[in-house]
């Protein structure tokens, strides 16, 4: 900060000491996890529960409050984790650089059992459990659903004869569960599409193919669909669809396209997210959304958001938008992930913001950012770098 005409001015190196001392403010906890590459989280029982990626570094379960680690389990941690408020179960890659689905206790992290293994580079989706069922989608070509208690295989259901390609996480509700995929382009191959299973015996209710182009034969990519009240919401390239979670009947549809550098191009939108009878999505300039039920656009928010798709994540609580963007920088083009942003929804207007990246001696700190949070209490839980951390809001 520095005096010029009887005016403070402040300089950037301020303005960043002055954003970190606000996230400081903000910080409850923090807490070194003894790795780098921390993979996805979630919340359990006072539990906070998330892994290794990239190393040997294990899954621990960190108490909310104090922000001690409670247990630590080995193995890499390939697949985010899910919790029916007992166990854990997450995807783990073995010695043998194979994938394998595991039940963990909450309480201690003992390993309750393990089940399907995979050759590392198959790849799973996030694990997904519901009605004591644990549903597991893999780039074989299959989804599986296993008991939650016993980790029997229940079925199995093939999305494409061969080799899958585009397996989405899973959604559910009311008996169904919904997830993309398909089989490779080729001459004769169906393309991708929007799955629906009944969560119970495995068998295809319907199936739903996105072709953004008039001209598109078969259907491509989706990102992992989202449900609620009867209606499954799932994006594809720059179109947003909402569809009868029951049929799989179109009941709306709608497209981004902004003017980027003088041209009109279509925008990729994030996967989407359901707050009430509202469905929300990001692209790179904005944050749209649209009434559930009846595809009625109702909000809109421009700003620079993420430009990969995994790391555009949105959560809603207490009437406000979370998510990780980097508004404080307009030059930045690589990393927009080092600010937690909280998003009023009835004045637009941003109402918390927390600096999630930090100074490092590997690194310069923009590099540093974070796209895995959750949303709970009054606070935001976030991973980054080699800690976890949980802020007030």
């Amino acid at each position: 900060m520095r005096i010029k005409g009887g005016r403070i001015v402040r300089t950037a190196i301020a303005s960043a000491l002055l954003t970190l001392v606000a996230a400081a403010q903000d910080l409850v906890w923090q807490t070194p996890t003894g790795f780098r590459a921390i993979g996805e989280m979630v919340l359990a029982n006072g539990l906070l529960v998330t892994g290794n990626v990239a190393g040997s570094g294990g899954i621990i379960a960190v108490d909310t409050k104090s922000g001690k680690i409670v247990w630590r389990a080995p193995g890499v941690m390939s697949n985010g984790p899910a919790s029916d408020g007992r166990n854990i179960y997450t995807t783990v890659l073995t010695d043998q650089l194979t994938q394998r689905l595991v039940a963990l206790d909450l309480k201690s992290g003992k390993m309750l059992w393990s089940a399907q293994g995979q050759r590392w580079g198959g790849g799973f989706t996030r694990v997904h459990v519901d009605g004591g069922r644990v549903f597991l989608a893999g780039q074989d070509g299959k989804i599986r659903s296993f008991d939650a208690g016993t980790g029997k295989l229940l079925w199995a259901f093939a999305y494409s004869p061969g080799k899958g390609v585009c397996p989405t996480d899973i959604a559910s509700e009311g008996g169904k569960i919904y997830f993309g995929g398909g089989e490779q382009h080729y001459a004769r191959s169906q393309g991708v599409f929007l799955w629906a299973l009944d969560a119970a015996s495995g068998k295809e209710l319907w199936r739903f193919a996105s072709k953004p182009e008039s001209y598109s034969r078969i259907g491509e990519c989706v990102q992992a669909p989202a449900v609620s009240n009867g209606v499954v919401a799932v994006t594809g390239s720059n179109l947003i669809y909402g569809l009868d979670a029951n049929t799989g009947k179109l009941i709306w549809q709608q497209q981004i396209r902004r003017v980027v550098e003088g041209h009109d191009r279509r925008r990729m939108l994030s996967r989407p997210y359901i707050a009430g009878d509202r469905v929300y999505t990001i692209f790179e300039e904005g944050l749209v959304g649209w009434e559930l039920s009846r595809g009625t656009p109702i909000f809109s928010f421009d700003g620079r958001f993420p430009q990969e798709q995994s790391t555009r994540r949105l959560q809603l609580a207490d009437g406000r938008l979370f998510f990780t963007a980097n508004f404080e920088s307009p030059e930045v083009t690589k990393s927009r992930q080092g600010f937690l942003y909280a998003l009023d929804v009835t004045t637009k207007q941003i109402v918390w913001k927390h600096r999630v990246n930090r100074p490092s001696q590997y690194s310069d700190p923009a590099n540093w950012s974070t796209s895995e949070f959750v949303v709970a209490g009054g606070a935001v839980y976030y991973a980054n770098f080699q800690f976890v951390a949980k802020a007030r809001y």
